[in-house]
C-alpha cells in the first residue's frame, strides 16, 4: 500500500508542475507530453 502512495505523489507533483501557469516552460513539447503520457500511468494509484 505505501508505494502505491508514492506512484500517486509523483503524478501529483509533476501533473501540477505541467498546470502551474506562472513557471516558464524551459523543455521541448514533444518531451513534455512523453514524460506526461508516462506519468499519468501513475494517476490510477490516486484514491481522488
Amino acid at each position: 500500500m505505501y508505494m502505491n502512495d508514492d506512484f500517486c505523489v509523483v503524478f501529483k507533483f509533476c501533473n501540477s508542475v505541467v498546470k502551474n501557469e506562472n513557471l516558464t516552460m524551459d523543455m521541448h513539447p514533444k518531451a513534455v507530453e512523453q514524460i506526461m503520457d508516462y506519468i499519468n500511468i501513475y494517476s490510477k494509484y490516486c484514491n481522488e
